[in-house]
């Protein structure tokens, strides 16, 4: 029996096509499975119609943050509704076994998030459409960066986007409305987090990378961040085993001092 939630839930759905049609489809059919299971407020994002500039690569988000930087575009906007949403459905075709450049450049722009995940209260799904292959490597680095960036989970569903009729094929619906189901059952979970075994080593080795006195001096943000969480098993309050502590802590000192972060 599903808990279901007080309120509606309200999703930003990032959607990388330049065109609306198959991955746009697709979507809608999560969307209209989750309204099933309770009322969700769904807000369509079209990168492509966005103003997002490409990343400069000045690194003032590293160095000093998200609000250092200097592109004032639509970027600002929309990190903003994602600040104030339950979750996230990042959603691309796959163009030449990746992600659409409109995507990409969207997710380029969240360095600092990368180096600082700020998302752990958020889920997040990946949805990827293909006209025939790509769709397993596409995914897999979409769940990857969703996950550094830290959402607490990422579904992800993908495959084949319309058949010989132009129709979203029945089998890809059927995988799409369970991966809407178990998104939909995450989101209902409550404040619970239990974090990955991977999220836990990438919060250690970031931790230590970060809390040297070069990086003190290169990223500045980064040292102030890591070293006021000296101590800490995970940035937020989390359910971690005493197993995935201690992989963490052996996998932080072999890696550390291998690279030479002593």
């Amino acid at each position: 029996m599903r808990k279901m939630a007080d309120r509606p839930f309200t999703i930003v759905a990032l959607m990388g096509s330049p065109r609306r049609k198959n991955t746009l489809r697709l979507v809608e059919i999560i969307v209209d499975e989750m309204n099933k299971l309770g009322p969700v407020n769904v807000e369509y994002v079209f990168l492509a119609e966005r103003h997002i500039e490409p990343c400069r690569g000045c690194m003032q988000c590293l160095a000093k943050g998200w609000d250092h930087c200097p592109i004032q575009d639509d970027m600002s906007g929309i990190m903003t509704r994602i600040g104030e949403g339950d979750g996230v459905i990042l959603a691309s075709p796959v163009y030449v076994y990746h992600v659409t450049a409109q995507t990409k450049t969207f997710l380029d722009r969240l360095a600092s998030f990368c180096h600082r995940p700020a998302f752990f209260m958020k889920h997040a799904m990946a949805v990827a459409t293909t006209g025939a292959v790509g769709t397993r490597p596409t995914l897999k680095y979409m769940k990857s960066i969703l996950g550094v960036l830290g959402f607490r989970t990422v579904v992800a569903v993908g495959g084949a986007g319309q058949d010989m009729e132009g129709r979203i094929p029945a089998r890809l619906e059927e995988k799409a409305r369970k991966a809407a189901r178990r998104f939909h059952e995450n989101l209902v979970k409550g404040a619970s987090i239990q974090p990955s075994l991977s999220s836990v080593i990438q919060f250690r080795m970031q931790r230590r990378a970060f809390t040297t006195k070069d990086a003190a001096k290169i990223f500045p943000k980064d040292f102030e961040h890591y070293t006021s969480l000296k101590g800490r098993p995970y940035p937020v309050e989390a359910r971690i085993s005493l197993l995935k502590l201690l992989v963490a802590g052996l996998t932080e000192r072999i890696v550390g001092r291998f690279i030479g972060l002593t």
